[in-house]
């Protein structure tokens, strides 16, 4: 069930969550090598940082969002949606910025996504244009990243996905591979992502597939939570937290 949490405050929710195969919790930055970027988080402070665009309005009340996904946000279609918005109750759009495939939608300066070849399969590369026409629009964009259903990611660094108790990566039953919640890594990366979907205009961050690849059991929410506070609680967007079977 979708939970909602602002960057103001530290949702808690412990889920009993049992292993999927033998994992051992890494220790804080075990899997990560020494920041070299400005956008790497342990350096990075919002108050440093000239954001491209002004704040937008508090989110509506209620949200009415579009899922827009990265085909249709950088393609010629965008157009239509926008006009389809404006004559009707639709005032948010839900915008891919990293989908279950784990590519990127625009080219990210995220270390990660470099090394790990997400900014190969780009969708609009012109994305604070994009982003400034919703905002011209009054249309709240919502980034969406996914978490833990991240193929390229899991094959690319397998040290930090789900794998067989006897060697190799684990795959569901259509053939995926996922990332370990547990390593402290993935929600670096994904924590970092949202820092720059930010820096770039976006005014709210949806997290999906925040959950365990077995469909049952929801990732630690809490342990996540305090994560994304530490790095965007000085800046003024919203977040929210989803867990989609």
């Amino acid at each position: 069930m979708p939970c909602r949490f602002d960057a103001a405050s530290t949702l808690l929710m412990l889920l009993v969550a049992a292993p999927v195969s033998a994992q051992v919790p890494a220790r804080w930055h075990d899997e990560l090598a020494s920041p070299t970027h400005p956008l790497t988080l342990p350096m990075f402070d919002p108050d440093t940082v000239r954001w491209p665009a002004s704040p937008l309005s508090p989110p509506p009340a209620p949200v009415r969002a579009l899922y827009v996904n990265a085909w249709a946000f950088g393609g010629q279609r965008l157009a239509h949606l926008i006009d389809l918005a404006q004559g009707t109750e639709v005032n948010s759009f839900v915008i891919d910025v990293k989908d279950d495939t784990g590519y990127l939608t625009y080219r990210s300066d995220v270390p990660t996504a470099r090394a790990i070849g997400a900014n190969t399969q780009l969708r609009a590369r012109d994305i604070r244009v994009r982003l400034a026409r919703l905002q011209a629009r009054g249309i709240h964009p919502i980034a969406r990243i996914v978490v833990a259903k991240d193929p390229l990611l899991a094959a690319r660094k397998p040290e930090w996905a789900i794998r067989h108790t006897g060697g190799g990566l684990w795959h569901d039953r259509l053939g995926f591979a996922w990332v370990d919640a547990f390593q402290d890594s993935v929600w670096i990366y994904a924590a970092q992502l949202a820092a720059e979907a930010v820096q770039l205009g976006f005014a709210e961050i949806q997290y999906d597939y925040v959950r365990f690849p077995d469909e049952d059991r929801i990732i630690d929410e809490g342990r996540y939570a305090a994560f994304a506070k530490e790095r965007l609680d000085k800046i003024d967007r919203h977040e929210h937290a989803e867990a989609r079977a």
